[in-house]
């Protein structure tokens, strides 16, 4: 799905990018966790596309946010 920049601007960056940098993860090692590519890993953090896993990948995800002494309320809430 694309980001339409107009309405939204993907708020997950910050959180994938601080996710990253607390765990010292590249976005290759990210992407091999999550079972996605680096090139999604990388536009996501771009804000070219909107952030989403499915449920497999969210629970690795949260998996990782807990390593990350991370919580759901890190995550940014749904635009208004």
């Amino acid at each position: 799905m694309v980001n339409d920049s107009s309405s939204y601007s993907n708020p997950s960056a910050k959180t994938l990018k601080e996710l990253r940098s607390r765990l010292k993860l590249t976005q290759s090692q990210l992407a091999s966790a999550l079972g996605t590519t680096e090139r999604s890993i990388r536009r996501y953090e771009k804000g070219e596309v909107v952030f989403s896993l499915d449920l497999l990948q969210f629970k690795v995800f949260m998996k990782l946010m807990n390593q990350a002494g991370m919580s759901l309320d890190d995550l940014p809430d749904p635009p208004s």
